[in-house]
């Protein structure tokens, strides 16, 4: 993240989408439109996917937060279960038990990244390409759990699925919180 008046992220990788303001506004709240896993795209076809944490109002715009001190990204039951029945089907490794028993989808240790699936992450204006580390947890010598779970309220974009990205944010002058969230995929 950058902070500061003269904080940028600037070059050609960098993607933009618009931070949406709501209520609580102690909350990043940013427009999720799609997920994609390998070549199958999974669209959010309605604003009802997403509930507000009360459960009364549909939300379209702003239907996640983004939280760097999340540590799993947390989807819509409805959205969690389409992109987990795909995950699955594209992975030919052997499915195991969390040994923690936290997380749903687990698999013997990859040792070949090029195992997982693609997925891109699409927010209004930005698709973010995640790599293994963004997708997979290691949750003991020989197993990692995908690392994403189902909501229970309220969507959530998890640091885990942040690594390796330079995320800015830009802000209207006495217009806060209304700006832009700056994502960069950050190459060693």
């Amino acid at each position: 993240m950058c902070f500061g008046d003269h904080a940028a992220i600037s070059g050609h990788n960098v993607v933009t989408t618009p931070i949406v303001s709501r209520t609580p506004n102690t909350f990043y709240f940013l427009t999720l439109e799609a997920i994609t896993i390998a070549n199958k795209r999974i669209d959010l076809y309605s604003p009802s996917t997403f509930s507000h944490r009360n459960g009364s109002e549909p939300l379209g715009e702003g239907n996640i937060i983004i939280d760097s001190g999340t540590t799993l990204t947390f989807l819509p039951r409805e959205l969690y279960n389409k992109v987990i029945a795909e995950v699955k089907s594209q992975m030919k490794l052997r499915e195991i038990d969390d040994p923690q028993g936290l997380l749903s989808l687990c698999y013997l240790s990859i040792e070949n990244a090029a195992q997982v699936p693609e997925i891109t992450v699409h927010f209004k204006g930005a698709d973010l390409k995640l790599k293994y580390v963004n997708i997979f947890v290691k949750t003991s010598k020989n197993t990692l759990c995908f690392g994403f779970a189902p909501a229970s309220s309220v969507a959530i974009y998890g640091n885990l699925a942040q690594m390796d990205f330079l995320v800015g944010m830009t802000w209207r002058r006495g217009l806060c919180p209304l700006g832009q969230l700056i994502v960069a995929r950050h190459e060693f």
